[in-house]
């Protein structure tokens, strides 16, 4: 084969090597720049997340905080722990019969009703019951429980 045919061939070989490898190179660092900027991308969500997550928990713990050493809770529970011991039977199976099962209120409105009045614990319930109501509804809560140190839900 003549020079004169070798020549365009060499160089059109060269030329096709030479843009091959710059676009695997480019590719590579193209491929390189678009996956840290993903994970900076995924770490900016995630850090936003996290601040919201901990903004959040921080509310609640603020309002258990303010919840809890208001002079009407620290009464109710001295009221509800008292008169949930009075309660015949099972208080706890008593308590959920007269407030959920037999509450004629339709599921996600049981909290309206103020009483059930059959004994002591009704009359706490009628007492405080408005109070604490108004709290889970102004703060977005679904529902608020007091637990005594035995782990008996008595509110």
């Amino acid at each position: 084969m003549l020079i004169s045919r070798k020549l365009p061939i060499a160089a059109a070989v060269l030329t096709i090597v030479s843009v091959g490898l710059a676009s695997v190179a480019s590719l590579s660092v193209s491929s390189h720049y678009l996956e840290e900027k993903s994970i900076a991308q995924l770490q900016a969500v995630a850090d936003g997340k996290r601040n919201q997550l901990d903004a959040y928990f921080n509310s609640i713990k603020s309002d258990l905080d303010t919840i809890a050493k208001t002079e009407t809770t620290v009464s109710a529970f001295g009221g509800f722990v008292y008169r949930f011991g009075g309660v015949s039977g099972d208080a706890t199976t008593e308590l959920q019969n007269r407030y959920i099962n037999q509450n004629p209120n339709p599921v996600g409105e049981k909290d309206l009703l103020d009483t059930a009045d059959v004994d002591g614990y009704d009359k706490a319930h009628k007492l405080y019951h408005p109070t604490f109501r108004k709290f889970i509804k102004d703060r977005g809560y679904y529902d608020l429980f007091f637990v005594d140190l035995k782990g008996n839900i008595i509110y």
